[in-house]
C-alpha cells in the first residue's frame, strides 16, 4: 500500500472530523446533528495524536460530563443528572465511552464512574424455556444495549474490550462475556445481534458484529472452531459485499488477526470523497481514519 497515499486520505479524513466537532464539545453522526456517544468516542481516537488533542479532549470530556448522571450512565436527556429514566440511557454509548477514555488515558474521574456502572449492568436472564428453543444457555448475563433488556453481541464486545483494555481479563464478568459469545456464535461461523436461530430457522451472521465480536476475543485460543470460521466468513464477505463501514471495520479486526488487508485499504480510499469523509457520516470516517492510522503507524487502536 503506497505510504503517500495513505497519509494524504488520513490527512484529509482527520481535518473533516476536526472539523466536525461541535461548540459543545460533542459529535454527531453527521456535522451540525444531535450528539452522540458513538462518533464522539471513534472521532476522539482517531484524533489523538493531533496538534490540538489536548484542548479537543478537553472540550469532548465536558460534553461526557454533562451528558453522565448520577449513576453513571450517558444519557441523551435534557437534565441527564436528575433523570432517572432507564429508556433514555445510552447503555452501549456508555461502554463505548469507557473504552475510549480508558484508551487516551483521559478523565479518570468518568472512567471510574462508567467502570461502575459498567460492572453494575447486566442483560436480563433468559426464560429457560425460551433459552432452550434458542439453543442458548439462559444463565449468561453478558451486556445489553439498554438497561433491562437481554444480552446482545455488540455492547458485550464493547464491553470486554473495555474491561480487557484496563487490565481485567481475568474478572469474572469477562470470563461471563467470553463465554456468551461463544454460546453465540453462528453455526457456520460469524455473528449477528445475539441469535443464531429462531422457531427452528437459522439465522445469518452479520459481517459488522462478527468484526466486534472477533476483536472482543482477540486474545482467546485462534486455533478454536468458532474463530477460525468467524474469520473466514469475515473475509469472505468483505471481499463479497463491500460497504464503507465494512472496509473500516474489517481492516482493523482482520489486521489483528494478521490477514492481508491492502485490498480493503484501496477499496476503502477509493470510496474518500473530496471533502476527506466517507459519505458525510463522521462515524464512518472516524473508524476509516482509524484503519489508515492502523497502516500508517502499525498501531491498532482495538488491539489489546
Amino acid at each position: 500500500m503506497d505510504h503517500a497515499q495513505l497519509q494524504s486520505g488520513l490527512h484529509h479524513a482527520l481535518e473533516f472530523l476536526a472539523s466536525s466537532q461541535n461548540e459543545d464539545g460533542g459529535w454527531g453522526y453527521a456535522p451540525d446533528k444531535q450528539r452522540y456517544a458513538e462518533p464522539a468516542c471513534y472521532s476522539l481516537l482517531a484524533l489523538a495524536n493531533s496538534d490540538d488533542a489536548v484542548t479537543r479532549q478537553a472540550r469532548a470530556l465536558a460534553w461526557f460530563a454533562a451528558h453522565t448522571n448520577q449513576i453513571g450512565a450517558i444519557t441523551l436527556a435534557s437534565q441527564p443528572n436528575t433523570s432517572t429514566d432507564l429508556n433514555i440511557f445510552d447503555n452501549w454509548g456508555t461502554i463505548l465511552a469507557f473504552f475510549t477514555l480508558n484508551k487516551l488515558r483521559a478523565g479518570e474521574e468518568l472512567r471510574e464512574r462508567y467502570l461502575k456502572y459498567l460492572l453494575n449492568s447486566r442483560g436480563n436472564l433468559l426464560d429457560k424455556k425460551v433459552g432452550q428453543d434458542l439453543k442458548l444457555n439462559p444463565d449468561l448475563q453478558a451486556w445489553s444495549w439498554a438497561r433491562g433488556t437481554a444480552s446482545w453481541v455488540e455492547p458485550t464486545a464493547y464491553a470486554l474490550l473495555g474491561l480487557k483494555s484496563s487490565g481485567m481479563r481475568d474478572h469474572e464478568r469477562v470470563k461471563t462475556g467470553e463465554a456468551f459469545l461463544f454460546d453465540r456464535v453462528c453455526y457456520d461461523g460469524g455473528w449477528n445481534y445475539g441469535n443464531k436461530e429462531v422457531l427452528n430457522v437459522v439465522i445469518e451472521p452479520m459481517p459488522t458484529n462478527t468484526c466486534y465480536a472477533l476483536l472482543a476475543l482477540q486474545d482467546a485460543d485462534r486455533k478454536h472452531d468458532a474463530i477460525t470460521k468467524s474469520v473466514a466468513y469475515l473475509e469472505t464477505e468483505i471481499a463479497g459485499h463491500q460497504s464503507s463501514l465494512l472496509l473500516a471495520l474489517g481492516t482493523l479486526c482482520l489486521e489483528i488477526y494478521e490477514r492481508p488487508v491492502d485490498k480493503l485499504l484501496a477499496a476503502l480510499l477509493a470510496r474518500q470523497q473530496d471533502n476527506g469523509s466517507w459519505r458525510d457520516n463522521v462515524h464512518v470516517t472516524a473508524l476509516a481514519a482509524l484503519a489508515l492510522q492502523s497502516a500508517a503507524t502499525k498501531k491498532n487502536i482495538f488491539k489489546l
